[in-house]
């Protein structure tokens, strides 16, 4: 069923209710997921983070690792989620932001109307019978407006990265136990030798800003490509 998002209305969604939790299950066909810079060091420790352009602006922005193929996410194959992190990006559906009205700068709590956890049968009611939100919603609400700011603070960093010129390409050769042959193209990544060889005042740049940690969590990621590599083949052998 194709997604049917809309603003959040009291009078429209008097008695819509929703499953508090997260289907992993919906994103199988995501092989990468954004990821926020502040979820970097959470991320680091089982999925390999990278950069990858946005197909319509042509911007940079941060993914998780999740799949070696396009169309394949090896973790969300079944319905039980067996990382130890979630990415907030997948814990925020059926709910996101966007135009109070069309072709309005006024932004607003919206829900897909079609999403497997929305229905009059599901549990937490997003308004009570005064017609007024429901703690659940005010909660969730507020977790999407602090996901947008924090979206601008990604921005910020990939931005910081590209004016020092510390991101190059990550293209990759992986070559299975199997024999099988797989190309990663279009990644990027920080560039380690560019960022020891930073002027004194670029690095101490860096790290007034806070963000030598989430530079050095994605250096460190890249080692999960092994954990990614060990479950494709997993799943290849059934």
């Amino acid at each position: 069923m194709s997604e049917k998002i809309v603003p959040v209305d009291k009078d429209a969604h008097a008695k819509l209710k929703v499953d508090n939790k997260a289907l992993s299950q919906l994103f199988a066909e995501d092989h990468v997921i954004p990821v926020l810079v502040r979820e970097f060091v959470g991320v680091a420790a089982e999925f390999p983070i990278v950069f990858v352009r946005n197909e319509s602006t042509q911007q940079l922005h941060t993914v998780a690792m999740m799949g070696l193929k396009r169309g394949c996410n090896l973790y969300c194959q079944s319905e039980q989620w067996t990382a130890p992190y979630m990415p907030q990006s997948m814990r925020n559906a059926p709910f996101s932001i966007g135009q109070k009205e069309q072709g309005s700068e006024e932004l607003a709590v919206c829900i897909d109307e079609n999403h497997p956890l929305v229905g009059k049968d599901k549990e937490y009611p997003l308004f009570d019978e005064q017609g007024q939100q429901t703690e659940f919603l005010q909660s969730r609400a507020k977790s999407i407006a602090s996901y947008i700011n924090d979206t601008q603070q990604s921005i910020k960093f990939v931005e910081m990265l590209e004016q020092k010129g510390l991101l190059a390409p990550r293209d990759m050769q992986i070559k299975m136990k199997n024999g099988e042959e797989l190309t990663i193209n279009g990644i990027f990544g920080i560039n380690e030798e560019k960022l020891n060889t930073l002027s004194n005042e670029d690095f101490n740049q860096l790290r007034e800003q806070g963000l030598l940690a989430p530079i050095y969590a994605q250096l460190f990621s890249m080692q999960q490509i092994h954990r990614l590599t060990a479950k494709y083949m997993q799943q290849v052998k059934g």
